[in-house]
Formats: C-alpha cells, sequence, structure tokens
C-alpha cells in the first residue's frame, strides 16, 4: 500500500478541507457466518450457523471454515502442555459415543483459511471419562501458515588440492573449520560477497554471504570439497524498495558475481595460503541447478535453516508454496521456541521441572540439567569452543539455529589510533578473569551476552588475562576536529572540518599488552544524558541550526554520527540533528531544536520516474552541485560523485532526543531566535501539498512529542457489478486507521481531457474505482460530472457511462475505471460473426452518449502507487510452440470480409505483450469456429482479431494455391494448431492400396523459413504380418487386410541392444511398419528417400514418430518413407543352420523396399526413382543391399545414402565360414558360456550370410 507519513507537533482543528471516513472491513467472520461473543466479551470457542460448526480462537474469533456436522463439540481432553487453543485452527469432534469408561470422542484438526497442518492427517482419539488422548494428541503448533519464500541464492561447487604430504584424514578434518573461515575471508576481500541492485531508483550494496556460506568437506584423501552458498535474506530487504527479482537473479547469477567468479576458477590462479601451505584450487566449477548441477549459475528460491517447503499435493504435481514451519515448531516434546522457530537454548522439563539445555538441533545436553531456572545466556555461556586452541575465529557454536556463530565475527578489533588509554575512565561495566581456556573467547562471549557492554578490553599479565567490560557512553568517546573553515553555502553559515577522528578511552593497566575489541553495531547506542532514537524520517521543515559539514575523504559516516551525537548531547537547546551523506561527497551534521514538522518517511512512495532523493536534495546541472533545503535553511556548493544524479544522498535521517523537553521549554532560553517560522499547518505542506497523491489522511496520536500523519492516495476499490450503488466498494489500507479524513471532492469547471469512446459495448475484468449514481441530474450534466471525476482521479484510466438496471426501469450511473479490462462485443463494421459472449440486456450502452469512455493516450499511463489490477489468470497455459505463427505474406487483406471478432486488452490489465498474446490464444482455442487469430498494438490496449477460415485460392495443374483472408494487417498471426493450412480441405488424406483397401491418414503444416507449407502423413502402415509367436526368428511374411487402415499415429519401435527390461512403452517385437510423408502440391512422379532407422530408447511420443520425415518431405518436395526392422537377437540370431538361419532384419529391409515399389505410385511418387537411406547402425546393415545381387536384379532402390558406418567387405561372413566359426565356439567353453547359450554358439557379432540369401557373396577386393 502507497503512503507517506508526516509527523507534526501542533494543529487538530484544520478539518474544513476533509471528511471523516469509517467504512473498513472487519475480518471476524468467516464467510456468511459471523462469530457470536460471549458473556465476557471474548469470542465463543464453539459457533454455529446454517453454514455448520466451527471452533474459534476465544481472543481474536479467527476460526476454521465450518464443518458440515451442525453437532459437533469442543474436545473434553485438555490440549498438551495446558494451552488453551490452537493458534490457526481448532480440533473439531463429533459427539461422544459409547457408556461409562468407553466413551470416547472422534476428533480431527482443522485448520483455518491461509492455514496448512504440518503433520499428515490422522484420527484423534480422546476418552472422555479419563480426560486424556487414546491416540496421539494433537500438536499445539501444527497449523501453520506458510511464509513466503526466505531467501534467494545460488550455489556452486569447486575442489581444492592438498600440498604434497598432506591428506585429509579423520586427524585433518579438525581444520576443516579453518578452511570455511578463511575462504570466507578471501571471498568478502575480493568483493565476492556483495551484490549490487537498484532499489528504489538507489543503486544499493546488499550482502549475500554468511557464516554458513561456505562449506568444505574432504572428497578423497587429495582434495577437498568447497561448496559456497551465496544467499539473499528477503527479509532484510525493505519491501517499499524491494528490487525487481530480476535484477537480483541477474546480480547473483550473473557476470558480476557468480559468473566473476566462476572466470577466477577456470583461470587456475584462484589459490588459498593458510600456514604457509598454498591450497590451489582446480579449474572446474559445478553450479547446481534444481535437482543437478551444471556448468551455468542458476538462482533458486530457498528458506531459513530450519525451516522447510511446503508442498501442496494435488493430482497432477506437487508444487512449493513457500517456507513453513521450523523443526522446532514441530517438535512432540514440548520444547519452546524463539520468536524466530528456532530452539530456545535454555528448556525446562515439564514433567520434573528441572532447567536443562539443548543445541541448534533440539538435542538435550546432559551435563546442564539444573534445579534452579536457566536463562538461554547461561547455556550460551557453559558451551565451550569446538576446537580448542588455533586462531579464535574458529569458536564456534549451535544454538538459536545459527550454524556454529562465530563470536568473533560480532567485534571489531580497534587500532592503537581509535583508542585513547586513559587511568581516569570511569563509565565501565566490570571486570572479569576468565576461568579456562580459551580465555579470548570466554572474554569475547561474556561482551557478546551483556547488553550493557559496548566494547572490552583483554590485557595479559604473565599467564593471567583479563577483561574489562566498557559501555558506549558519551565520556568514553572523544571526537577531535581539524582543518577547520566558515562558509557560506547557499543561505546558511557553515562550519566545514577537513578531518574528523572519534576514539575511545579506555582505562590503561601499566606494561600490560591491551586489545580494544568493539561490538558491531554498538557505536550508534551511546548513553550520555539524553537518549536519541532513529525517526525514519529523512528532514524537517524548520528548527536546524549549526549545519557542519566534512569531507568524505576525512570522516566516516559513522565517526559523523558520534560527533552528532556528542555535540547534541551537550547543547541544551538540541532536540536532535539531521545527518546526511552527499553520495560520494561530504557528510552533514546540523543539529534540530524543536522541529515542528517532519517529513520525507524513507518507508514513503517515491515516484520511480523523478529523483529518488528525498524532496528538498536537488541538483544543478550548470554547477554540478547539490541544494539542500534542511529545517528551514538552505545549503548549497556540495558535490556529489559523478553520475549519481539521480540518488544523490547514500545516507539521510533524523534522529530525536526521546524524552524531549521542547513542550515545556521556557522562551527566555531563546533556543529558537533567528529560525524560520514552522508553516501554518500539516495539511499546508502535506496532503494539500499533494494534490495529485494524496487524498485521504490519517492522524494518529500515538507520540508524546508528535502527531503522525499518514497520506494515502485514493485507497477505494469496487467489485464488479455494474450498479449505482456504492455499497461494494471499500477503502484498503494496510491498517486500521484511528482517525481517517478523505479530502473534499472539488471539481474543476472545465473538463482537462478529451475522451474517446470504446467502440465495445461489454467490458470484463474491468477494475473499478467509484460509483456514482447520476440518475438525479440530466443526461448532459451526468456525463459531464463523469469526465471531470475521471480527471480528478490520476488512477482514472476511463469512465462507464450507463444507463444499468434495465428491468428495473434503469438507473444512470458513472464507473471510474482503474483499468478497461477486457473489451468486448465491438461495434466495429456491424459483423454477426462473434466468439465473445454478448447478452447484456440489463445495461444499456449502446445509446450515445452511454458506453465506455478512454482516457487519451498521453494520460494514460497510471501512477506507480495506483492499485495494481490484473485479469483473472487463465485455466490453462497456452502452448505458444502448437500456434502456426504466418508471415503477412502468406495472407491477402480484403476489408469486404466480416467474418471477425474484435477484442482490445487494456495494458493496465496486462503487465506485457506476451499475457495479452496468450489471452487473445485462449480464447480462441475455446472456440471451434476461430481459426486465426491476430494480435497489432496501439496506445493503452492490444487488439485481438479472430477469424474463421476465410481463404482465396489461385488453382493450376500442377497444385493450388490458398492464402488467408483478413480484414486488416497486422503485426502478428497465429493459426490454431492441428488445422491444416489453406488448401488442405477439411477431409483427412486417403490413399487407396491395391489388394488391400484405403489408407486414411492425417495432415500437418511444417514451418519452412517464414512460410508453412503442409504435408500428409501416413504413419504405422503394416509391410510384413507381426513377427510373433511362431513367426518370430522367422522371415517377414504378406499381411492381408482389407478395409480401411488408420494411419494417423505411429506403431511402436522394434526392440535394440541398450534397451533396459521392462520393455518401455513404445516398444514391441511387433513394429514392422513403415510411415510415408507426401508434401501437398507436389509435383506428379516425385523422387522417393526409404531411410531404415531404428530410434534410440526415449525418442517419439504417441502422436508423433521417431523419425518425423515432414520436414525434409516438404524442403526436398520428396516422398520420405522411414520403416523400422528387426535388430539384434530378433533380427539376426543365428546358429549356422536351418532352424536359426538369421538375416531377419534384412530380410525386412527387402520387404519393405519391395512394398514402396508395389504402392508407391497411388502416393504420387515414382518408383524408379527410389533412394535408400540409413544411418549409423542402420547403413551397416542397410550397405549389404550394395552387394545383394537379389535386392540389385529387382531393382529395389537406385541409389543409396549411408551415413555414419558402413560395412566392409571383410565383415561378410559365408555359410561355410560360419560353420568353422561354430565348431570354433563349440571348442571354446568360456566364448561358450558368454554366449549364454548350452548347446548352441550363436553368432551375432558377425552376420552370417545363410540361406535364404544365398546369392550373397564377396565382391573381390
Amino acid at each position: 500500500m502507497s503512503g507517506k507519513a508526516i509527523a507534526s507537533s501542533f494543529g487538530r482543528n484544520i478539518l474544513d478541507a476533509w471528511l471523516p471516513t469509517y467504512q473498513f472491513t472487519e475480518a471476524s467472520s468467516l464467510g456468511d457466518t459471523t462469530s457470536v461473543l460471549s458473556q465476557t466479551g471474548e469470542f465463543a470457542r464453539l459457533q454455529a450457523s446454517e453454514a455448520g460448526t466451527w471452533c474459534v480462537d476465544p481472543a481474536s474469533g479467527e476460526g476454521v471454515p465450518p464443518g458440515t456436522n451442525s453437532s459437533a463439540q469442543c474436545p473434553q481432553c485438555p490440549l498438551p502442555f495446558s494451552v488453551a487453543d490452537m493458534p490457526g485452527g481448532a480440533v473439531l469432534c463429533e459427539r461422544a459415543l459409547g457408556l461409562g469408561a468407553a466413551t470416547r470422542q472422534q476428533c480431527q484438526l482443522r485448520c483455518g483459511r491461509g492455514y496448512q497442518s504440518a503433520f499428515p492427517p490422522e484420527p484423534l482419539l480422546c476418552s472422555v471419562q479419563r480426560r486424556r488422548w487414546e491416540s496421539q494428541p494433537p500438536q499445539p503448533h501444527a497449523c501453520q501458515r506458510p511464509q513466503f519464500w526466505q531467501t534467494l541464492q545460488t550455489q556452486a561447487q569447486f575442489q581444492l588440492q592438498l600440498p604434497p604430504g598432506k591428506v585429509c584424514s579423520a586427524d585433518y578434518s579438525g581444520l576443516l573449520l579453518a578452511f570455511q573461515v578463511f575462504l570466507l575471508d578471501e571471498l568478502t576481500a575480493r568483493g565476492f560477497c556483495q551484490i549490487q541492485v537498484n532499489m528504489a531508483g538507489t543503486p544499493a550494496s546488499i550482502p549475500v554471504c554468511d557464516d554458513s556460506s561456505v562449506k568444505v568437506e574432504c572428497l578423497s584423501r587429495e582434495r577437498l570439497g568447497v561448496n559456497i552458498t551465496w544467499k539473499l535474506q528477503l527479509a532484510d530487504v525493505p519491501s517499499a524498495s524491494l528490487p525487481d527479482l530480476r535484477d537480483v537473479e541477474e546480480a547473483l547469477a550473473g557476470k558480476y558475481l557468480a559468473g566473476r567468479f566462476a572466470d577466477l576458477i577456470q583461470s587456475g590462479t584462484f589459490q588459498l595460503h593458510l600456514d604457509s601451505k598454498t591450497f590451489l584450487a582446480d579449474t572446474s566449477i559445478r553450479f547446481l541447478q534444481g535437482d543437478r548441477f551444471g556448468t551455468s549459475p542458476r538462482t533458486q528460491f530457498g528458506c531459513l535453516e530450519g525451516f522447510g517447503r511446503v508442498v501442496t499435493t494435488s493430482n497432477a504435481s506437487q508444487d512449493a508454496l513457500g517456507c513453513g514451519v521450523t523443526d522446532c515448531q514441530k517438535n512432540e516434546m514440548g520444547l519452546q521456541c524463539d520468536q524466530d522457530g528456532q530452539y530456545r537454548a535454555s528448556q525446562r522439563d515439564r514433567t520434573s521441572g528441572k532447567a536443562f539445555c539443548v543445541d541448534g538441533e533440539g538435542r538435550r545436553l546432559p551435563w546442564t540439567e539444573s534445579e534452579a531456572p536457566l536463562v538461554d545466556a547461561q547455556c550460551l555461556s557453559m558451551c565451550r569452543p569446538l576446537l580448542g586452541t588455533g586462531d579464535p575465529r574458529l569458536f564456534r557454536v549451535k544454538f538459536h539455529g545459527y550454524a556454529y556463530i562465530s563470536v568473533m565475527r560480532k567485534f571489531e578489533k580497534l587500532p592503537e589510533s581509535k583508542v585513547i588509554f586513559n587511568a581516569d575512565v570511569a563509565v565501565m561495566v566490570r571486570s572479569e578473569v576468565p576461568g579456562s581456556e580459551p580465555s579470548l573467547m570466554q572474554c569475547l562471549a561474556g561482551c557478546a551476552l551483556d547488553e550493557a557492554c559496548s566494547f572490552l578490553t583483554v590485557s595479559t599479565a604473565g599467564s593471567e588475562v583479563s577483561c574489562d567490560f566498557y559501555v558506549w557512553a558519551s565520556d568514553n568517546i572523544a571526537c577531535m576536529t581539524s582543518d577547520r573553515s566558515e562558509d557560506v553555502l547557499g543561505t546558511s553559515q557553515t562550519t566545514s572540518f577537513g578531518s574528523l577522528q572519534c576514539q575511545v578511552k579506555v582505562r590503561s593497566r601499566e606494561g600490560d599488552p591491551l586489545a580494544v575489541y568493539l561490538k558491531k553495531g554498538q557505536e550508534f547506542t551511546i548513553t550520555g544524558q539524553k537518549r536519541f532514537e532513529q525517526t525514519g524520517f529523512q528532514s524537517a521543515l524548520s528548527g536546524m541550526y549549526s549545519p557542519v559539514t566534512f569531507s568524505a575523504s576525512g570522516a566516516s559516516l559513522t565517526e559523523v554520527h558520534l560527533f552528532c551525537l556528542l555535540a547534541c548531547d551537550s547543547d541544551s537547546c538540541c532536540d536532535g540533528f539531521i545527518l546526511l551523506q552527499v553520495r560520494g561527497g561530504p557528510l552533514l551534521c546540523g543539529l534540530l531544536s524543536s522541529p515542528d514538522v517532519l517529513l520525507c518517511h524513507v518507508r514513503d512512495w517515491r515516484d520511480p520516474q523523478a529523483n529518488a532523493s528525498c524532496p528538498g536534495v536537488t541538483y544543478d546541472q550548470d554547477s554540478r552541485q547539490v541544494m539542500l533545503r534542511l529545517g528551514g535553511q538552505e545549503i548549497g556548493g556540495l558535490t556529489p560523485l559523478e553520475g549519481t544524479q539521480d540518488t544523490l544522498t547514500s545516507f539521510q535521517q533524523v534522529y530525536l532526543w526521546k524524552d524531549s523537553d521542547m513542550g515545556s521549554r521556557p522562551e527566555s532560553m531563546g533556543c529558537r531566535r533567528g529560525m524560520e517560522p514552522r508553516p501554518a499547518s500539516p495539511s499546508e505542506t502535506g496532503c494539500v501539498g499533494e494534490p495529485s497523491f494524496c487524498q485521504l489522511a490519517e492522524v494518529m496520536d500515538s507520540e508524546p512529542l508528535y502527531f503522525t500523519c499518514t497520506l494515502y492516495p485514493e485507497a477505494q476499490v469496487c467489485d464488479d457489478i455494474l450498479e449505482s450503488s456504492p455499497k461494494g466498494c471499500r477503502l484498503i489500507l494496510p491498517r486500521r486507521p484511528s482517525a481517517l479524513y478523505r479530502k473534499k471532492v472539488v471539481l474543476q469547471d472545465r473538463v482537462k481531457n478529451f475522451y474517446t469512446r470504446l467502440p465495445f459495448q461489454k467490458l470484463t475484468g474491468i477494475s473499478i474505482r467509484n460509483k456514482v449514481p447520476m440518475s438525479d441530474k440530466s443526461i448532459s450534466n451526468g456525463f459531464f460530472e463523469c469526465e471531470r471525476l475521471c480527471d480528478m482521479d490520476p488512477c482514472c484510466t476511463g469512465f462507464g457511462f450507463l444507463n444499468v438496471s434495465q428491468f428495473k426501469g434503469g438507473e444512470v450511473t458513472c464507473l471510474t475505471l482503474n483499468s478497461l479490462g477486457l473489451q468486448t462485443c465491438s461495434e466495429e463494421y456491424g459483423g454477426v460473426w462473434r466468439i465473445m459472449d454478448c447478452g447484456s440486456p440489463d445495461t444499456e450502452v449502446r445509446t450515445y452518449p452511454f458506453g465506455w469512455y478512454q482516457k487519451p493516450d498521453s494520460q494514460s499511463d497510471a501512477p506507480s502507487f495506483c492499485p495494481s489490477v490484473a485479469l483473472p489468470a487463465l485455466e490453462e497455459n497456452v502452448a505458444l510452440d502448437s500456434w502456426q505463427s504466418l508471415a503477412l505474406s502468406a495472407v491477402i487483406v480484403d476489408p469486404s470480409i466480416r467474418s471477425f471478432d474484435v477484442v482490445h486488452v487494456s495494458t493496465a490489465a496486462m503487465g506485457n505483450f506476451s499475457a495479452a498474446r496468450d489471452r487473445c490464444l485462449w480464447e480462441c482455442s475455446r472456440h471451434q469456429d476461430c481459426l486465426v487469430t491476430t494480435l497489432q498494438t496501439q496506445p493503452g490496449a492490444v487488439r485481438c482479431m479472430f477469424y474463421a477460415d476465410t481463404q482465396s485460392c489461385t488453382h493450376s495443374l500442377q497444385a493450388q494455391n490458398c492464402r488467408l483472408l483478413l480484414h486488416e494487417e497486422a503485426t502478428y498471426i497465429y493459426r490454431k494448431p492441428n488445422i491444416p493450412l489453406p488448401g488442405l480441405g477439411t477431409s483427412p488424406p486417403s490413399v487407396p492400396i491395391a489388394t488391400h483397401g484405403q489408407l486414411l491418414g492425417r495432415s500437418q503444416a511444417v514451418q519452412v523459413g517464414t512460410s508453412w507449407k503442409p504435408v500428409d502423413q501416413f504413419l504405422g502402415v503394416p509391410y510384413a504380418a507381426p513377427p510373433l509367436g511362431e513367426k518370430r526368428f522367422r522371415a517377414p511374411e504378406h499381411l492381408n487386410w482389407t478395409g480401411s487402415w488408420e494411419a494417423t499415429k505411429p506403431r511402436a519401435r522394434c526392440w535394440q541392444p541398450g534397451i533396459r527390461m521392462p520393455t518401455p512403452p513404445g516398444v514391441s517385437e511387433d513394429c514392422l511398419y513403415l510411415n510415408v510423408f507426401v508434401p501437398q502440391n507436389m509435383a506428379p512422379n516425385a523422387s522417393v528417400l526409404v531411410f531404415f532407422h531404428n530410434a534410440a530408447e526415449g525418442k517419439g511420443s504417441g502422436d508423433q514418430p521417431a523419425v518425423d520425415g515432414s520436414f525434409l518431405a516438404a524442403v526436398g518436395n520428396l516422398i520420405v518413407v522411414t520403416a523400422s526392422y528387426r535388430t539384434g537377437i530378433f533380427g539376426f540370431l543365428s546358429s549356422g543352420s536351418s532352424e536359426l538361419s538369421g538375416n531377419w532384419g534384412l530380410l525386412d529391409q527387402v520387404v519393405a523396399l519391395t512394398w514402396v515399389q508395389t504402392h508407391i505410385r497411388a502416393f504420387g511418387g515414382d518408383p524408379r526413382r527410389v533412394t535408400l537411406a540409413a544411418d549409423r547402425g542402420g547403413a551397416d546393415v542397410a550397405s549389404i543391399h550394395l552387394v545383394n545381387t537379389r535386392a540389385a536384379n529387382s531393382r529395389l532402390f537406385r541409389r543409396a545414402v549411408l551415413m555414419c558406418s558402413i560395412t566392409l567387405p571383410a565383415t561378410y561372413v559365408s555359410p561355410t565360414d560360419c560353420q568353422l566359426q561354430d565348431s570354433r565356439c563349440q571348442q571354446c567353453p568360456a566364448l561358450h558360456r558368454a554366449r549364454g547359450m548350452q548347446h548352441r554358439c550363436v553368432m551375432v557379432d558377425a552376420l552370417c550370410l545363410t540361406q535364404p540369401v544365398k546369392q550373397l557373396a564377396r565382391k573381390p577386393g
């Protein structure tokens, strides 16, 4: 929800231009049922209505969907762990059955809307008399609301080589944690832990590494496997400035992060140096791509550690909804979880009452049991480091769901230049002497657990180590400036400094080495006389004084922040300060005294087309300098980094003294002397100053010093019922406001835009902004007012001026629209052929001026704060590849045709052209008469035209040429799939086969370049009888079929060596079929190509042949025949005798070629122009026909095209040689067993050319 916030310390009486608003929707009911309050004011647990019975949460009234049994009860057994209710759901029971001790309730868990059970459904049995669960009790947190994805990540794997002499063994594996830490340091140092994306127009760096980003394990004795996960936590990015996820995906997986890292690994230059040893990375790298690894990086959504993917199971698929409950929330032991759903470190046994600690996976640590209560900090301090010695960064513990938290990474070691050693420092928390090793880790862990500790010192005196814990107080900080100058920048007197250095003060110990560690993030929580808090606002209208600027090269943002804190803390008139840094330029600190109005909140809506900086920060193109208007002053002369004019500031925040006395401060202090007076009212600087944005203002009295005013655009949306009553309209706000005011509608005297009447009678999928009755006005005055209402609303893209409720006498109404949706029932050209439903007799739109009107093109682009609109999702996806895309040259434009329908799809309702195209194609696919869809982009809409099968044909002796007829030109032309192209006719192709009958085929269009060519397909045509039963291991036999043969689907392909068992679908011994592909409009006596090929497993589908000859037939204008033949043992098993003569696969090819010679004339082919073709193993077999005198004498083919493999004469085996090899095989037991036969040697590796192909012989040479 778009909004802007203003904080003001005055004024409740400027309400003349506002109307109070109270129309809001409460979510305390389920459907049409209403929750009932009990006498205590809470909701009764059991509710009932005509819809059924349900249980509710007594506090909130939120319930589960009603059940069908009106006699349902709540359970009489207590819920586990004495919880009062089931969050997100309820346990619903049938009436108790049985008598006495056998009385039981049968219950079930029902989750509310938006919730899902984390456990599989199972019956719940409650013993009424014993009040105990006989089955597993219901889990208190079983109903969970699936969360959105929590992370976006990409993952890479590579390997590190161990140096000579090093082996990755059990002893060596203890250093794997060291590798993880140092590899992460290396990635950070090389810039591989940050990505830069554009957030709300501002380039921002986002961290993508954490302590779990690097994992190292032993792959072998000589190699380490490294797994790197770059992970962006979506919760870290403010939703108001969330960048386009495509930009984030490109930043993660693109050339600047994962791609650059892949280049580094593949270059062979990536090395890790550890303890004077060098670990070289292999040059190969893999990236996770779904459930497998590949060579290119991919991104995927994921969940944080401990969360799992919530999967919805349907009959068709399993889809992941997002991230679900954690392991802690699903535990059955009653362990407590923290606010993030992770196991709390400290637990309490509900039975014994003893306290104990658990690790990050919920495992109980026996040595931590205690009669006294424990807190999380105590459990953490009980844990010992996993490594006793070595680099202190290796100290990792597993608590609160974090994987091996590095305590050291919470601290920064300060150099001596940032420390002042002073014996008089007083603001110290405590001192401590660790009792066990490693002492540094004890000190750091103690400070990490102590909220009062901001930094610490560690000193060593001999073998004794001691720690001093300090609070971050003003007395412990000293900031020193240098290079001071006084300048007049703009209209303000400004003090400038060239450098700033802030140091911490610690107590010195004589002669003892001292190290200072600063807890990260504590430098902004200084403790002094005043406590400051960040307001979220970025500017003030008045009250700024004593502005100070610092050079970017001489000061950091942290140091300037400390300077502001100390300056304001010591100034009795100071109530806060503004801290700002010009991007790539100087920093500014301005103190505030009684600032009246704070504005420009970080969560405010900003126009993405405008400057993303806060109003009051401008850039002068001539001087190339930034001008600031802050707190009633103007400061200029600030130079930003070149090329950052879109976002002029990298940091800008207002900090306020939380307990300020500005409301009671006497004027005698003179704190605001010389300052600009505050403006008259917050409305003048807020909503009134935002005429195009603000229509609603919410005022909250939630702070002791300020009122908070939140400004909203028009947030009203209405249902899509065409009526004059606004009862279907309601406000949509992010929260229920306490006091809301709407700006009074003041219409202009003149119409600003010229509205165009749409030539459509019906609009569906529209987004209605407002419904205004106009029956009390004249038609002309009502229309005039409707135009001005749309003028006033920047989100209005058009309006409907309608006479609705015709059955009740008619009511004139004005509907202002946010989207014009799907525009149907065109009034163009008076055509009668339609595919869209145009029956709406209850609404009059045909008589002028009634109708639908569109705002001019220049005004049609709605601001980004307008409510998002979209047409309802399609019922099924549109497969664009299955539609035939036609070129304009394939059609004829004839404006006289009338068999068409027109639809306009509003660009406001469809985010891109592809979505509008899919909508139009889907509408056409739903109607049998619609065969062609054309699309043309127009201002504000995509124009779709639907056509019946209209065409114009020219005829000749050779062929006929047909082209589609269109009413008008179009950029995109699509023809419905599986529909013959013009000239194909509507009847399926058929061919008479002599002595058999009629062969019935199908037609398909094949794209050749930019045009489409029709091809007739005759699939699964038998050329021999199925070789089954007694016909197995026999020569192919003739198949006698009569009548008609359905040749529209391919038949099974032949079994071949390598196919797995059991035999997959589409493979069978019944496979002696061929396919014929005949291009239409083909010249008579066409050439014929016979191609022998047995496809590999997985090729082809139910409707498509494994080898589709359509394209070759269309391009070559010839007939293509593909045929299967038997292979392996089914085609060439031979024992050298007449029982198993072999070569049946070769005979299959001969019979297929004979079939072609006999019947190809019926298809238009010339049997004298047959070419034999085969590839790979098929070429081995087919090449034998070149030396087969029988095949040559019968002229089965004239030419041969053999690809990839040809059988050489040396592989031919004569009958005598075959018998000789058979006898040798009999003498060799090993080969005998290898062939798998008990009494015969099977010759399958060579071709034994025996009967009946006796004519085959070796050719000389």
